[in-house]
């Protein structure tokens, strides 16, 4: 969809220990950069940082980067600022400290992104993006299960089965 002049296919898929978040698409109208704000906290732990980046862990929560191309950028600041939501200030809501940030820069020539968020005790669940495009949205869970968001009608073959979907449809089925 598109909203404040940005327009992107975005989809969350809940699984048994954490969040899946998918974004493709991504484009400002007037060709802007972007960029995604996976966390923005306050700093309350150490920032341990695994995988050549790709694994952030803070605050008990681990931050899993599921596409190399569209890296996180990690980095603390110090802010004194009053929080505001769509223009309007929300008090008394005053910030003063460090804060901890993860963002995904939102490159023209790779406008997509996805990562996972899950309890930092966990072991991470297995999973694969499938498929993150404008027009279909698709990642396979641990056990063969495929969630599948079609923001278009269309077919995706994963291992040599085809799964079809109606536009606006979510298909979610065990291959």
């Amino acid at each position: 969809g598109e909203s404040w002049g940005v327009r992107s296919s975005k989809c969350a898929v809940a699984t048994k220990r954490g969040m899946i978040i998918l974004g493709a698409g991504i484009e400002e109208k007037d060709g802007k950069p972007l960029r995604t704000a996976v966390e923005q906290s306050m700093l309350s732990s150490d920032i341990v940082i695994k995988n050549r980046g790709t694994e952030v862990i803070h605050g008990g929560v681990l931050y899993k980067n599921l596409d190399e191309k569209s890296p996180f950028r990690v980095f603390t600041e110090r802010r004194n600022f009053e929080f505001e939501r769509n223009g309007r200030r929300i008090t008394p809501y005053h910030v003063e400290g460090v804060t901890f940030n993860i963002r995904i820069e939102n490159d023209t020539s790779h406008p997509s992104y996805a990562y996972y968020i899950t309890d930092a005790d966990f072991a991470p669940e297995k999973i694969e993006v499938i498929s993150n495009t404008d027009k279909i949205q698709a990642v396979m869970l641990e056990g063969g299960k495929l969630v599948a968001v079609f923001h278009e009608a269309g077919e995706l073959s994963v291992n040599g089965v085809a799964v079809k979907g109606d536009k606006n449809k979510v298909v979610v089925k065990t291959i």
